[in-house]
């Protein structure tokens, strides 16, 4: 599953070393949304790298979780029958690594994306209920991501970067809707090359 990863990172790292035009490191804040479940906050680190004056790539790794409700019945040896509840929150890293296409009006960003599994918490449920055991199938969750940003500069070394993008997933048919925005610095030529 990591090897989609691979040639990307490889490419991209070995560019540093060739024609790199600029390296932008940043932090990034996300809102997303999928449908029955709102919006969830997320954040994470993105790297910029432009290889030509109109391509290159990014990549980042940022938080993501997804809630997960469960009900189930419940028979007491009082012979009450009681309906129970769980709300159990997993947490995801998600690793985007997309080719993306500058230009002045808008840039345009596609690629694969992999949502990592990091564990969970219980969030809600019936009072009283605590979950101790909590497992999931997927560990790895394999998706693509399109979105389009628009670079402002606040200085010859920042910029903010605001987007909005879409990210399905494929193996668990849930897809991510939402926007981003990203505050980066350009890492100094001098520091790349020594």
């Amino acid at each position: 599953m990591m090897k989609f990863l691979f040639i990307p990172l490889l490419f991209c790292f070995s560019s540093l070393s060739f024609s790199q035009q600029e390296t932008w490191f940043g932090i990034m804040a996300t809102g997303e949304e999928y449908p029955d479940r709102g919006i969830r906050f997320g954040g994470g680190l993105v790297l910029d790298q432009k290889i030509t004056k109109l391509s290159g790539f990014e990549f980042g790794i940022f938080s993501r979780s997804v809630l997960s409700n469960s009900s189930f019945i419940a028979d007491f040896p009082d012979g009450t029958t009681k309906l129970l509840s769980t709300t159990i929150r997993k947490n995801y890293l998600t690793i985007p690594v997309v080719y993306k296409f500058y230009s002045r009006i808008a840039n345009i960003s596609i690629g694969p994306t992999l949502d990592v599994y990091v564990g969970w918490k219980q969030v809600g449920g019936t009072p009283g209920l605590e979950t101790t055991e909590f497992s999931t199938s997927r560990k790895t969750i394999l998706g693509a991501m399109a979105k389009i940003s628009k670079r402002f500069t606040l200085s010859e070394d920042l910029i903010l970067e605001p987007d909005i993008r879409l990210n399905p997933l494929f193996s668990v048919e849930r897809t991510y809707v939402g926007a981003a925005i990203s505050l980066k610095y350009r890492i100094p030529k001098r520091l790349i090359s020594e």
